[in-house]
């Protein structure tokens, strides 16, 4: 799964679970126990339960935890203190993906279509359609 899709599958989890929330986690979270941002993030991604938010970092092109929750808090509209508020950590996430991951997000769906294309030359194949019609045509 791409970062992208990692990022907003850890808000969507988070704003259905915000009792698995849990800044202060410095893990991927194992199931059912909490997790901060970065470890669900690192969840989703496929990062393995238990190991330390530190590979997540990489994953997401930031040096530090600290430039990511600077993302964060820059992001925040208003002035609550969003690192122990679970429900608007999901938005934040939300809108980090927005602006700092969009740039990778291609929907599986639509990379399903490109390695298809890519498996099969489809449209060499298209072309190779429209010329038997057009020879059929001048016999016609």
């Amino acid at each position: 799964m791409n970062i992208y899709d990692a990022t907003m599958r850890a808000a969507d989890h988070i704003e259905v679970h915000p009792e698995l929330w849990s800044f202060g986690r410095i893990s991927v979270p194992e199931c059912g126990s909490p997790g901060c941002a970065l470890g669900w993030v690192g969840h989703f991604a496929g990062v393995p339960a238990g190991e330390s938010i530190y590979g997540v970092y990489k994953i997401l092109g930031v040096s530090k935890g600290s430039d990511f929750y600077d993302r964060l808090h820059e992001l925040n509209d208003d002035s609550t203190d969003w690192q122990f508020n679970a429900p608007k950590i999901p938005k934040l996430l939300r809108l980090y993906a927005n602006k700092y991951l969009k740039q990778d997000h291609i929907p599986e769906s639509v990379r399903e279509i490109f390695d298809v294309s890519e498996a099969t030359p489809l449209l060499d194949r298209l072309v190779e359609i429209i010329q038997e019609n057009r020879v059929r045509e001048d016999y016609e």
